[in-house]
Order: C-alpha cells, then sequence, then structure tokens
C-alpha cells in the first residue's frame, strides 16, 4: 500500500508540475531545474 500511495504523490506532483510550468514551455520544473527557467525569464525581458 506504500508504495502505491507514494507513486499516487508522484503522479500528482507531476501533473502539478505541468499545471504551473505549462507557461515554461513545457521546461523542466525550477526545482528540478533552476538554471533552463532563469534562461527562460532572461528572454522574455
Amino acid at each position: 500500500e506504500n508504495i502505491q500511495l507514494s507513486q499516487m504523490i508522484l503522479i500528482q506532483e507531476k501533473e502539478a508540475d505541468q499545471k504551473i510550468y505549462h507557461n515554461y514551455e513545457s521546461l523542466i520544473p525550477v526545482r528540478k531545474s533552476p538554471i533552463k527557467v532563469m534562461n527562460a525569464e532572461k528572454k522574455k525581458l
């Protein structure tokens, strides 16, 4: 049961990341790749 629960949490986190970072042109979320997101922000300025 613990394995299933952790898998469900991982899936929910992925979905949340996709919603939040959809605006970042499908970049890897900030907590995984802050440099890519910072570069994207610089391009928009």
